[in-house]
């Protein structure tokens, strides 16, 4: 049984412990770095469509280039919901081959984007998986500009964890 006799002695034990833990997990880590450039939609192979009331919802294949701290090329599966006031939003699964502040390999992304009727977009890209050199990759993105006059440019955080 614990009195509190025996809990002040536990009491710095489980303190240095914790100081352990927590210097050891932020030792493992890179520090976060800025991420910036710009992203190209290049094309879409849009390979399914539907209609629910009168919004026109299309699924497919997209290809992008994507330049500065992000690097390479990237294929995602996507599917747009059009709007009757001409604006639109999507959500996609993104494979990225290149390279990220450097370090080549694969990431996953998950990308969601809005755009006005005059096709001015915002969005968020979040790193969810990779491998080679970008497993350890954390990070999201925020993207903001005009998808009809391309390419977006991108700003945010990125992180490497140390396995």
């Amino acid at each position: 049984m614990f009195n509190a006799r025996s809990v002040s002695r536990l009491l710095p034990l489980a303190l240095a412990a914790l100081l352990a833990l927590a210097s050891a997990t932020s030792a493992t880590a890179s520090a976060p770095v800025a991420a910036s450039g710009t992203n190209n939609l290049t094309s879409c192979d849009f390979t399914s469509q539907r209609t629910v009331g009168t919004n026109p919802i299309v699924t497919g294949t997209c290809y992008v280039t994507w330049t500065g701290t992000f690097a390479g090329t990237d294929v995602a599966q996507a599917t747009v919901t059009f709007h009757a006031d001409g604006s639109a939003h999507g959500n996609a699964v993104d494979t990225f081959t290149g390279t990220v502040d450097g370090t080549p390999g694969t990431a996953t992304l998950r990308n969601l984007l809005h755009s006005d009727p005059s096709g001015n977009s915002t969005g968020e890209v979040t790193v969810i998986g990779g491998t080679g050199g970008l497993a350890n990759l954390h990070g999201s993105i925020h993207l903001s500009g005009n998808v009809n006059t391309g390419p977006l440019p991108y700003a945010g955080r990125i992180q490497f964890a140390r396995p």
